[in-house]
Order: C-alpha cells, then structure tokens, then sequence
C-alpha cells in the first residue's frame, strides 16, 4: 500500500513537470513567433521606407516613428536628430498621442521648465530628461517603471507641466561615424521593454538613418551637379569635356550654338568631327595630353548650316582622386572680331606700304627728272654739234669719192649719235611734267596700233585679245602708244620668241582698266621692289638702258593713273594698268 501511494506520488510530480516543460515550451513558441512576426513587420516597413525616394523629409519620419510604436507595442514617441557636439537635439517627429495631449510652445524654442514637445523643437542633452541617458551613456536606455526609479542610474526622470503621462520609456541612440545622429525614444507600452524592442527599434532607426543619408548624398550630387553645371553654363565661350578616347563628355550651350547641334547630339561623339580640320583637332587635342595642356591652338568651328567660327582653344587635363587621367577641359575663344581687326590692320599696312612705295617713288621720278632734263641738256648741245659736224664730213667725203672704209666708220659714227639722241629724247620724256593737252583717247585703239606696229617681232607669239567696250580717256595718245609698245616689247623679249599674250580691257568702279599677261620666264622676286627704278634693267648689256617702265610709270601717273605688275620666276607677268575714264580729269 504504501509503495503503491509513492509510486503515485511519483507519477504527479512527473506529469507536473512535464507540464510545466511543455507550457515552457508553448510559451518560448509564441515568443518566437511574436518575434517573426516582429521581423516580417519591421522588414515590411524597411522595404516601404525605400520606396520612398521623393517623400518630404518630415513624412518619413513620422513614418518611421509610428511603424516603431508598432513594433514595439508603444503608445507614445519621438525622434530627435542631434547637432554635431551631441549637445542639443532638435525634435523631427512626434506620435499623434503626444502632438494631441500635449500643450504647444512655439516651433524652434529651446526646452525649458514648463514648456512642451512639438516638432522643432530643440532639447539641451544637459538638461533634458531620462531620453537623454541614451546619448550621455551612449547606449540603449530602458524605464519600465517610471514612477519607481527615483534612485539608480536613472534618477533623472520628470517631465514638462502638461506632458502626456509616462509609465515606461526606451530610448535608442542611432550612430553614424562614432557620433550619435538621432535619438528614438518611445514610451507607455502595456509590457515591459525587453532586448527584442532594442533589436526590433535599432534595425529599423539604421535603416532610416541610412534612407536620410542616402537622401543627403543624392541631394549634395544634385546641387554640386547644379553648381558643376552652372559653371559650365557661365562661360560665354564654348566649353567642352573630352574623354580620353576623344568623343564629347559635355558642352555648354555656347557650344551648341557655335555648332548648331544640341548638348543630346553632341555627347558621345567624336569632338573633331565639328571643325574644318579635323586631323589638326586631333593633334591639339593630343598634344594637350602629352603637355597638361594646351593654349591658343587656332582652329575653325563647322556649324552644322555650313558657315565657320574661327577659335583659339585652350585645353588643359583633368584627373581623378589617384592621378588617373579622365579627360580634358576645352574651352574655344571666338576671335571673327579680332581676324577682321587683323584683316583690316594688314590691308591697312599694307595701303600705308603701298603709299610709302609710290612715295618714294615718285620722290625718286621727281630727282631722276631734273636730273635728267639737266642731262640732255648738256648733253644735246655738243651732241648736235657733233652731228652737223659729222653731216658735214660725211657730205665732203662722198663728193671726193672717198667711200669704203671711210664711209663705213662714219655711218657707225652717226648711228651712236642716234642712239644717244634716243637715249636723250627718252630722258626728256621722263623729265617732262606733262603740260601737253589732254584728248579723248580710245585704249583699244592704241593697243590695236601697237600690236600692229610690233606685228614684225610676233613670230612664233599668239597675241590673245578680249577687248571689250569700254569709255575712253582722256590722255596724250603718241604717250599711251609709246607705254603699251614699251609693255608689248617686255613681253616679247621675256618670251624668246615662242608663247602667248593675253590682252585684257574692262571698265569698273569708272575706271578703264587694261591687263596685260604673258607666258615668259617671269621676273625674280628680288627684282620685284626695283623694276621702276630708272636705269634699273634684268636684260643683257647693250639691249637696253632701263628707263622703259619708269617711263611708263611716269607717263601713267601723270594721267592719273595707276600700274601694278605681278610676276614670279618662271610663270610669266601680268601688267595691269588703270585710268580715268574720259571727261573726269
């Protein structure tokens, strides 16, 4: 009997401790499961807070706040977002219990006795209350009784007049860099906070930490792409980024200007592309590479309608945190205005060169004149003299019978009297300030008489003529004869007997103008500054004296007029004379 009352006896106590372990176990069940459940909700709401990338600020946090009241089975809470000494806590969101409980203070005022919770504003870490342990402690922080904690750790605890009622609180401090960013505090569950709320709480403020971080970043890339941007945007010139493998990174809008393709069309494309020399852009472009940089390289931009820019570039490259080479910065000066100040200053120098010439031309014609005329004068005197002398003798040998040897040395005598008499008259000529009168000449007509009276010297030469008509001048006619035979025989004479003579005659801006071009040897460029020097002459010794295109320079000018030669060694010369037309003198 006995042993059977403590085998029964044995059994209960059994059955109770199994009991109790399944009960334990039921209940260490529901806990993990509680703590899924947890898990799935928190994930659930980390999941919805990255979705979202546009939403203010503000409304995140409240988001954020009041799925952590779910999580942890709070009642009331609010998160504070704390400056960079950890000393003052700026409120960002509160729960709707407290925002509806609480008495309200101005946004932005600093906690002090008496005042309340809002949005705003801001908690001094030294002074503020039991959520301030968090940050001081720089840990966690649980109350899960708030009237009994008068002594401990904790023994800092009350709250402004008109604050919602606290029975437990749980303070969470977020970390970022070592410094405490944000603080989550949380209150009033039913239940005691436990490590699960810490962990459940934790997760889900680093989570929205590094959503607002994320937000930061996004928005420092946003202004400093704005800011890169604006300064792309400021320089009036154009400003483009080339990769190192030569297409386009960016451009402003001065460069979509300059070449008529918008910033869409042009990134990604090769940069030489847009200038009219495409293989001198490529080398700029590297020998900016090989140097750092590169400055003044002229270039001329194509717009896509056809018309071009004329640029200098400055170039130089950039590079990454490392060193690495990314690319270069190019920035293009338009310089139209400065070619055309250029154009204009040589064509200026140029007409003051030219000015000088004749000048100094005409300063030369001027003391060669009276030179000359001094000259002849002293010259013709004895020199008809010796003439009639020599008529004289050569009558007297003729009537005697003495011919032969005699005769013959006397008519070489006479013949260089000639020839100096020429030599005379064209001195004269030179000499002589044109007093004559004017006529109306026709330049076709004289042209036409001297071909014709040069016709015996054109064996083997092709005169080419496209004479149109023209007005007359008005002009000394044997003068103008005596200048296109002086040009017509030069051109022959540089010919040696075999090409062609263009001849050439037009009207335009009132003047009668006349070319004349042949295919001779041409004249050397050194000879070029001299050839209406007097006395001045590329023939050989004993074929002329050199006073044929001063002369001709003096008769032209004193017709008002103008002669330019063109010529180069070998590609023959171009005579180009213009005059007034008739009735304008």
């Amino acid at each position: 009997m006995i042993r059977k009352t403590a085998t029964i006896r044995q059994l209960a106590k059994d059955l109770s401790i199994s009991n109790d372990s399944l009960l334990a176990e039921i209940d260490e069940r529901k806990r993990v499961e509680e703590v899924l459940k947890l898990n799935e909700l928190r994930l659930e709401a980390m999941v919805q807070l990255s979705h979202l990338p546009d939403t203010p600020l503000s409304k995140i946090m409240d988001f954020v706040l009041e799925k952590g009241i779910v999580l942890t089975g709070s009642k009331i809470g609010f998160i504070a977002f704390g400056n960079e000494d950890e000393s003052l806590y700026t409120i960002q969101a509160l729960s709707a219990t407290v925002m509806k409980e609480c008495a309200v203070t101005k946004e932005g005022a600093v906690m002090e006795e008496g005042a309340v919770m809002k949005k705003g504003l801001h908690l001094r870490t030294e002074t503020a209350g039991l959520w301030a342990e968090a940050v001081r402690l720089r840990k966690p922080v649980i109350v899960n009784n708030y009237e009994n904690c008068a002594t401990g750790p904790f023994s800092k605890k009350g709250y402004p007049v008109g604050h919602v009622p606290l029975t437990s609180i749980m303070a969470i401090p977020t970390f970022a860099d070592n410094r405490i960013v944000a603080v989550s505090v949380i209150g009033n569950k039913e239940k005691d906070y436990n490590q699960t709320d810490v962990y459940q709480l934790t997760l889900l403020m680093d989570a929205m930490w590094y959503r607002v971080e994320r937000r930061d970043v996004s928005e420092k890339l946003r202004l400093t792409n704005i800011y890169n941007r604006s300064l792309i945007e400021a320089s009036p010139d154009p400003f483009v980024t080339i990769t190192p493998d030569g297409r386009i990174g960016d451009v402003n809008s001065a460069t979509e200007a300059v070449t008529g393709y918008s910033r869409a069309e042009l990134i990604g494309t090769c940069f030489s592309d847009y200038f009219t020399e495409p293989e001198k852009a490529v080398a700029g472009y590297r020998k900016a590479l090989y140097n750092g940089k590169l400055r003044d390289y002229e270039l001329f931009f194509r717009h896509r309608d056809g018309y071009t820019t004329p640029v200098v570039y400055n170039a130089s490259v950039y590079k990454d945190g490392t060193g690495n080479v990314l690319g270069l910065v190019a920035t293009a000066r338009d310089i139209t205005e400065q070619k055309s100040m250029q154009s204009k200053l040589n064509d200026t120098l140029d007409n003051l060169r030219q000015s000088q010439e004749l000048l100094i031309r005409s300063e030369k014609m001027s003391s060669f004149g009276l030179l000359a005329a001094k000259m002849a004068h002293e010259i013709n005197n004895p020199l008809t003299s010796v003439s009639i002398k020599l008529q004289t003798l050569k009558s007297r040998i003729i009537q005697r019978g003495l011919g032969g040897d005699i005769l013959n040395k006397v008519n070489m005598i006479e013949g260089r009297i000639d020839k100096i008499s020429s030599i005379i008259k064209e001195l004269l000529l030179v000499s002589r300030s044109g007093d004559n009168e004017f006529i109306p000449v026709s330049i076709n007509d004289v042209i036409t008489g001297s071909i014709t009276l040069l016709e015996h010297k054109l064996y083997g030469i092709t005169v080419h003529r496209d004479l149109s008509n023209i007005p007359g001048i008005d002009g000394d006619p044997l003068k103008m004869e005596m200048v296109f035979i002086n040009l017509l025989d030069n051109a022959i004479s540089a010919m040696s007997g075999k090409g062609d003579i263009f001849i050439k005659t037009y009207y335009e801006e009132k003047m009668v103008i006349s070319e004349i071009t042949d295919t001779g040897e041409g004249i050397k460029e050194e000879y070029m500054k001299n050839i209406f020097d007097p006395f001045f002459t590329t023939k050989e010794v004993g074929t002329g004296i050199g006073l044929g295109l001063s002369t001709c320079y003096g008769i032209i000018s004193r017709h008002n007029g103008t002669i330019d030669i063109k010529s180069s060694s070998g590609k023959g010369t171009t005579v180009t004379i213009k005059l007034p037309e008739g009735g304008k003198q």
